[in-house]
């Protein structure tokens, strides 16, 4: 390394988790699994009959599930992003994304059905004071309702995530952590 390199700041994790190998990452992830897959028994295929109330508590409950999930997910993409040359961290951040789609798999459902609601159904739900709050996130999710295929389709299209576009790009970031670059007698990244 050049001078001056070993000075580099780096990312304090530790509001996540101590290590990549602490427990409560794997507590959380199954935990996380667990919660998906109540959601999906609870709420799959039953979004177009759900009153306001009932719709706003799944959206609180798809809102906790998707925060939980995502917090492992941002600690494996940190760790990853602050040593993307470093193998271990590499696996455990594919294992973590794995994991992650996979739990997500079961809630992809939600706004998929939120999407094909009518607009008059829309707009009675969203203008009821216990769904009023979520109104923002609801339009963001329906702005690309015309772009969506078959359920099964946007299933297929998730689980291939792991290993189609994030892939490549992992893979471009790794190399060029990888390249040296001489530069006045210094190898510098």
């Amino acid at each position: 390394m050049g001078a001056g390199q070993n000075d580099l700041p780096s990312w304090d994790l530790s509001d996540f988790y101590s290590g990549p190998d602490a427990t409560e990452i794997e507590h959380d992830l199954t935990q996380s699994y667990e919660a998906a897959v109540l959601f999906e028994k609870t709420y799959q295929g039953r979004v177009s009959e759900l009153e306001a109330a009932e719709f706003a508590r799944a959206i609180s409950e798809y809102e906790n599930l998707v925060q939980d999930m995502h917090k492992v997910g941002s600690y494996a993409q940190l760790l990853y992003a602050a040593d993307v040359s470093n193998p271990e961290t590499a696996k455990f951040y594919q294992g973590v994304h794995e994991r992650v789609t996979d739990i997500s798999a079961h809630t992809l459902f939600f706004t998929l059905e939120i999407n094909r609601l009518d607009d008059s159904a829309f707009s009675t739900l969203v203008a009821d004071n216990s769904v009023e709050f979520y109104g923002s996130w609801l339009r963001d999710v329906r702005a690309f309702r015309d772009h969506e295929l078959a359920d099964d389709m946007e299933q297929l299209l998730h689980q291939k995530s792991v290993t189609g576009r994030s892939s490549w790009s992992r893979l471009f970031d790794e190399t060029l952590a990888d390249m040296r670059i001489d530069l006045d007698g210094d190898k510098l990244t």
